[in-house]
């Protein structure tokens, strides 16, 4: 166990071991996450209870799977770009969706808010999933998970997601979906400025090399 594997890196490899000498391919995982992700979805645009709160507890399960099919693939040694980016497809669709199902949820619930909500929900899908390819660009770049960003007793700057989950299930769905449709669009705009020179050289590199 290396310092810098998080907890549900941890666990997903525990998970998956058992499937390293079979046939079972690690893109059978991702399908497995996209499929859940889906289904969480489609349960949070239900709306109301207890439709949500089945709806989060599906996503959370969601991001979990995402994890096992990274750790199968390089146990196994059957990493490949389609499968890497198969699961970046699923992962941007999966947080994309999971806000805007939120939105249509609460306006479909009769909530104070009512439709409003929809343009919170596709404001905050659409911001999270640009961080989510920001950083997977930065990590590109950088070499590092998560860019370099610290991490927090085992924890990764992604793992964030799993908060929603309890949020929710007390009862904090609307302050969830206003922070995450403020909240998402400024940290993309510091990290930006974060790594402003890494993006600088990455754009001056593709000049360079169209010249």
């Amino acid at each position: 166990m290396k310092d810098s594997d998080t907890w549900d890196q941890i666990l997903a490899r525990l998970i998956v071991r058992p499937l390293v000498d079979t046939n079972f391919h690690p893109n059978y995982l991702t399908t497995l996450r996209l499929l859940v992700g889906l289904l969480g979805c489609a349960f949070l645009a239900l709306g109301g209870s207890p439709w949500i709160h089945i709806g989060v507890g599906f996503f959370i399960l969601s991001n979990f799977i995402d994890h096992t099919d990274g750790e199968l693939a390089r146990l196994a040694n059957k990493t490949s770009k389609f499968g890497h980016r198969y699961d970046i497809v699923c992962d941007a669709l999966v947080h994309v969706l999971f806000f805007i199902c939120i939105g249509i949820g609460i306006g479909l619930s009769d909530s104070s808010i009512g439709l409003a909500a929809l343009p919170l929900g596709i404001a905050a899908g659409f911001s999270v999933a640009g961080l989510f390819f920001l950083f997977q660009f930065l990590e590109h770049q950088t070499s590092e998970k998560q860019a370099g960003l610290p991490k927090f007793v085992r924890f990764d700057l992604e793992d964030i997601m799993y908060i929603v989950a309890p949020v929710i299930w007390a009862g904090g769905i609307f302050p969830l979906l206003f922070a995450a449709a403020i909240g998402a669009p400024i940290f993309g705009l510091w990290a930006f400025w974060r790594y402003r020179s890494v993006i600088k050289d990455t754009l001056a590199d593709k000049h360079i090399k169209k010249g």
